[in-house]
């Protein structure tokens, strides 16, 4: 098979450009999670970055599959928008970065977003409850809800 061969071949493409996609996103979600472990801030600016690259590489994937896509990351962050305003617990940098988590939960279907709501509630119940039990937090301690925010998107994509 030659390289032109390969290139033409859309099918092929489009999967090099999911899994260039996924690779974007998951060094991104990395990226933000340790930042957010070590401050309790999610920088604007990676956040963006990890948006645009994701959308860029999917549309190159299937055009056709970025719609729903978008959309589902603008409810998303719509949702963790309104519930940061309280501001107590959901911050305005885990509202943006609801955006590209919802691109990548839209792209495979919107049924991923309510497996991704509970697991990424169950994950941190866990790990809160685990540090409790370990006394390296007290009651009034404060988890970063970003890299729980992240790590659910893995089972919402498996199941």
């Amino acid at each position: 098979m030659s390289i032109r061969t390969v290139l033409d071949d859309r099918s092929i493409y489009s999967h090099v450009a999911a899994l260039l996609a996924a690779l974007w996103w998951i060094t991104h979600a990395v990226l933000l999670s340790i930042t957010d472990v070590r401050t309790h801030r999610l920088p604007l600016r990676l956040i963006a970055t990890m948006s645009a690259g994701t959308l860029l590489l999917l549309a190159g994937a299937a055009p056709v599959r970025l719609l729903p896509a978008v959309l589902c990351g603008l409810v998303l962050a719509g949702v963790l928008f309104l519930l940061a305003l309280p501001r107590r617990g959901v911050g305005l940098g885990d509202a943006a970065l609801a955006f590209p988590i919802g691109v990548a939960l839209g792209w495979t279907g919107w049924s991923t977003v309510p497996v991704w709501a509970l697991a990424a509630g169950l994950l941190m119940s866990l790990t809160a409850l685990t540090l409790l039990a370990l006394r390296r937090v007290e009651w009034r301690s404060t988890l970063p809800l970003g890299p729980f925010l992240l790590a659910a998107v893995l089972p919402a994509l498996l199941l």
